[in-house]
């Protein structure tokens, strides 16, 4: 699949100089933002994957400099799949085919935006070092657990479909991605509390603008129910009947994990 990826990109490519740079061809390049968008996968030398890196500058599939080869020149609020029925990217798709040659002001889209997503320019992106769009909420809580670990919001247990996390009233709260083959899963959650009942090991780590402030790591964990509380308190608690072996990561840890 790489492989073939390769042979396709490169087909873009003429005389090092990529299809969107002819000076024959009008390119625009549109992509969504805002959303917990996989940029890494870490594995051991088993190659399992151990951990993930990813950053809200993108719409969950895509991340906006791939999608931009760079920088998009719009972009939106909106998952990869909302794209399509986004009025503000039909809005401008349509705007850009009449003005053909040049740009439509944002101007030109007064009236259109929709509860999808407000259109940004370039101008309007400022994006950290850690690929994390400035301005946004971009606190997360970060938890690694089993595949069988149940995650509760409010007393209720969280729906979890797809690559999302919704409450009980089909609010998304977050997202969830397998650590394929290590039958673990990797939360990103909003700011927010939550409980979890899990086996194992479970690491909860407090994660601002791409980087960990804090990691609490519980270990011999057996169907005990951990309380995560919110980011201003950074702190976590375990409700159990018998020791359970914990520890927060060094300094030099976190920062290892902040490279």
């Amino acid at each position: 699949m790489f492989s073939t990826a390769i042979a396709f990109h490169n087909t873009l490519y003429n005389s090092g100089v990529h299809v969107k740079n002819f000076t024959d061809v009008d390119c625009y390049t549109l992509a969504g933002n805002g959303e917990n968008t996989i940029k890494k996968v870490i594995m051991n030398s088993n190659y399992e994957i151990t951990d993930l890196n990813y950053s809200n500058a993108g719409d969950g599939t895509v991340l906006l400099k791939s999608a931009g080869l760079g920088t998009p020149d719009y972009s939106y609020s909106t998952t990869h799949i909302a794209l399509v029925r986004n009025g503000s990217v039909l809005s401008r798709i349509h705007n850009i085919i009449n003005s053909y040659a040049s740009k439509a002001n944002s101007s030109d889209l007064t009236g259109f935006n929709d509860e999808y997503g407000d259109e940004l320019s370039s101008e309007n992106l400022t994006i950290n070092e850690k690929g994390w769009i400035m301005g946004l909420d971009n606190r997360r809580i970060n938890i690694i657990a089993d595949s069988d670990a149940i995650l509760y919001c409010d007393g209720n247990i969280l729906t979890e479909e797809d690559e999302y996390v919704y409450d009980i009233s089909g609010n998304r709260k977050g997202n969830v991605w397998s650590l394929g083959k290590t039958d673990r899963k990797y939360y990103a959650m909003n700011d927010g509390e939550y409980q979890i009942v899990a086996t194992g090991v479970v690491r909860i780590g407090y994660m601002n603008n791409g980087y960990y402030d804090t990691i609490e790591e519980y270990s011999s964990v057996l169907d005990k129910k951990i309380v995560i509380y919110s980011y201003s308190t950074m702190n976590t608690k375990c409700i159990s009947d018998s020791t359970i072996t914990s520890r927060q990561f060094s300094a030099e840890e976190v920062n290892s994990l902040n490279q």
